[in-house]
């Protein structure tokens, strides 16, 4: 192949499995696949492994039975995770705590700005006006008072803002991450999942805000694009990492379910933002 492929269409070449594919093969499907999934994020895969050795035999037997027809990625995903757990289920659910955790952070520090005063309309419009403008990794924000009614304006990115008109009049109190934070009077954020408005993968979080005596006057919705925020990832200044790690003991009771999730898989949910 005179062409670099995977540098044209950033990805690699997928090939097809078939009783003609050999342990090297498959431990090529494999790594190809965990690359895709993990952004690289792996170790690659010895055809070695005794994992690698059971898919193998698996397809052979597949063969052996009759079959005539390559294994399809369905089926090599589902051997995968049988048999190699710990790179096809456990380091995607890694990466997608991570982010949250990262999220979490990035929220904290747009909520605790000096500049984020609902005393102060037009401080806090232009606050939160700036954030939207420099972070791409952000899909909405808004800020509710305690009564669930929106007191600032509906933040989107540049040609997004028209999928959010419907919530210029919505009240937010059933919203989750508005009644979790009135219930709990902690943060909340959400699992992964299909953003009901843009059909992106986002993150929703929703913060107290206080005023200087301490008592919750309103919370802040923030909702993330998951992709965005993982091209993000190794990139968050030192020290805010240093800063929250200090202060921070875990992040262990800040995550919620989505009231209304329905699952896709097990670490993607569809719901609103």
């Amino acid at each position: 192949n005179i062409f670099d492929t995977e540098k044209i269409l950033n990805r690699p070449i997928m090939v097809s499995v078939t009783d003609k594919s050999g342990v090297a093969g498959i431990a090529h499907w494999l790594n190809a696949h965990a690359k895709e999934l993990t952004h690289g994020w792996v170790e690659p895969i010895s055809k070695r492994h005794p994992g690698v050795r059971h898919i193998y035999d698996w397809v052979m037997e597949q063969y052996a039975q009759g079959r005539t027809t390559a294994i399809s990625p369905a089926e090599m995903m589902a051997q995968a995770k049988r048999h190699i757990p710990e790179v096809f289920e456990s380091d995607f659910a890694k990466i997608i705590e991570t982010i949250r955790e990262k999220a979490d952070l990035i929220a904290r520090e747009i909520t605790e700005s000096p500049e984020l005063n609902p005393m102060d309309p037009n401080e806090m419009e232009m606050h939160l006006r700036n954030v939207i403008r420099e972070e791409p990794f952000l899909q909405f924000m808004a800020i509710a008072n305690t009564d669930g009614e929106r007191i600032s304006q509906v933040y989107a990115q540049r040609g997004e803002k028209s999928q959010f008109r419907q919530l210029r009049k919505e009240n937010f109190a059933n919203r989750k991450w508005f009644s979790s934070v009135m219930a709990n009077n902690q943060p909340y954020i959400s699992q992964v999942f299909n953003s009901s408005y843009t059909d992106e993968l986002i993150i929703s979080t929703g913060y107290p805000i206080f005023d200087r005596h301490k008592n919750m006057i309103g919370v802040i919705n923030i909702d993330f694009k998951f992709e965005q925020l993982f091209k993000l990832l190794n990139h968050l200044p030192q020290e805010i990492l240093a800063r929250e790690n200090q202060r921070l003991p875990g992040n262990d009771n800040l995550a919620a379910e989505p009231s209304r999730d329905k699952r896709r898989n097990r670490n993607v949910a569809k719901n609103e933002p």
